[in-house]
């Protein structure tokens, strides 16, 4: 074989190296996504429940107006709902009116809070609009509030006692009669 040769097989071999490095990158990236993918958006109506038993500090969230940070501590003394949404979550906007009906249906006997994650805030208020949104909602820009709570997927539900525990974190979309259910399991509540 001649040095041209040599040269060239090298060139070659380095070349299937690096592209099998990259392929191998690009294969693990993609099982990764798919893996988050999974646990976030994709399975309507399939409920990863995760429950706690950690006292839910007082989460921080901010005004719709973007004018005033606001607690969760307010919403003490009955079962709280807390409902990450954003508009490009598909499952959130499944799960959204069912929730609506709900908090109409409980008359008060259950907050809700809606806390848009890290969306535009025109493009989030016309959504809310749009989906005729009637309980409180707040904004979490950042994504911190969605973070205190442990939360990785979206929707995010979590469900906080009178007292301010956490009872229970739902990750993927929730259905009104899955909610109802855990609200009358945990509070005895009914719709």
């Amino acid at each position: 074989m001649s040095k041209r040769e040599v040269a060239r097989a090298r060139v070659m071999r380095q070349k299937r190296q690096r592209f099998i490095l990259v392929v191998s990158v690009v294969v693990v990236a993609a099982g990764a996504a798919l893996a988050l993918a999974g646990a976030s958006d994709s399975g309507r109506g399939n409920v990863a429940s995760q429950a706690s038993s950690d006292s839910a500090e007082p989460v921080s969230y901010v005004s719709w107006d973007g004018e005033e940070v606001v607690s969760t501590a307010q919403f003490r003394g009955k079962p709280l709902v807390v409902n990450f949404w954003a508009t490009w979550c598909t499952s959130c906007l499944f799960e959204i009116p069912g929730f609506v009906s709900l908090y109409e249906k409980y008359d008060g006997k259950v907050a809700f809070l809606g806390l848009n994650l890290q969306d535009n805030p025109e493009s989030a208020a016309a959504m809310k609009r749009e989906l005729g949104i009637t309980y409180p909602t707040g904004r979490d820009p950042e994504g911190e509030a969605f973070s205190a709570f442990g939360s990785v997927a979206m929707p995010t539900t979590v469900l906080i006692g009178p007292d301010g525990d956490v009872v229970e974190r739902l990750d993927g979309e929730v259905s009104a009669g899955q909610l109802a259910s855990k609200l009358e399991e945990y509070f005895g509540v009914e719709a």
